[in-house]
């Protein structure tokens, strides 16, 4: 599936809203609720023990490499002690590993070689998500999550293809 591209809005002209029906409305919640559903199910798939969270926590520190809790929590917008409860249960399931310098307050949570070869495998999921929903909801007026989700879905297949090449 190839994504179609969006147009750009002319300068000096802002985007005017649009009138959603009811129907609109629920083919939008409809797909939000299948996105959410077939995540869940492609996380559990892979590690049961994980959950949203956790794949959050370990998206970023693949994203911008180690950093301390607190930096973390800053980044996802979410309290520190969550945080820490997140990366402890992560480091029980060998995904991060803890590390300190002198001071042992001073944690930084690294990322797992099987943290990697999890967020690898989710990025395929998330690629066959994203295709999915056409499966799930083909009568519905998505035209624009459908460009959306065909974007992500050969973003994530050109990017598997590319770390495969390393």
């Amino acid at each position: 599936m190839k994504a179609e591209p969006i147009p750009a809005t002319p300068p000096g002209q802002g985007r005017q809203p649009t009138e959603k029906t009811a129907e609109d409305i629920a083919d939008m919640v409809r797909a939000a609720a299948t996105v959410s559903e077939m995540f869940a199910a492609a996380l559990k798939a892979i590690d049961p023990d994980l959950a949203f969270t956790h794949w959050n926590l370990l998206s970023l520190l693949r994203s911008e490499g180690p950093m301390r809790p607190f930096q973390a929590a800053a980044r996802l917008r979410v309290s520190r002690q969550l945080v820490f409860q997140t990366a402890k249960k992560l480091g029980r399931l060998d995904y991060v590993f803890f590390s300190s310098e002198e001071d042992r307050r001073a944690v930084t949570i690294t990322l797992s070689p099987k943290a990697e070869a999890m967020l690898v495998r989710m990025d395929e999921s998330l690629a066959s998500i994203a295709l999915g929903l056409n499966e799930r909801a083909p009568g519905a007026a998505l035209r624009p999550l459908r460009n959306v989700l065909a974007f992500i879905a050969n973003g994530l297949n050109r990017e598997v293809h590319d770390s495969v090449g390393r």
